[in-house]
C-alpha cells in the first residue's frame, strides 16, 4: 500500500506543477516566476521558451527544483503519504 501511494502521490505532484505551469501563460511569466523561484536566468529563459508538452516540463529537474515538495506544502497541499505515515506508524 505504501509504494502505491508514493506513486500516485508523486503522478499528483507532477499534475499540479502542470496546472501552476499553465497558469503561468506566457513565456515571460513563467521565466519571470521561475528567476523568482531561484532557477538561474539563462535556464529560465530556455525552460519558458521550450516547445515540450506539460508533462515533461514538470517532470525536468528545474521545474521540480522551482515548485519543490515544501512550496507545495507552504501552499496547505495535502500529501497522501504524509497522511499514510500518520495513520501508519512503523515500529
Amino acid at each position: 500500500m505504501k509504494n502505491a501511494i508514493q506513486e500516485i502521490n508523486e503522478h499528483l505532484r507532477t499534475r499540479i506543477r502542470v496546472i501552476i505551469w499553465k497558469q503561468w501563460k506566457k513565456s515571460q511569466r513563467k521565466e519571470k516566476a521561475l528567476k523568482q523561484l531561484g532557477v538561474k536566468p539563462d535556464i529560465a529563459h530556455n525552460l519558458a521558451n521550450t516547445s515540450k508538452g506539460y508533462k515533461l516540463v514538470a517532470k525536468t529537474d528545474w521545474l521540480k527544483f522551482a515548485i519543490n515538495n515544501d512550496r507545495l506544502r507552504k501552499k496547505c497541499l495535502i500529501f497522501l503519504s504524509d497522511q499514510y505515515a500518520k495513520v501508519h506508524v512503523e515500529i
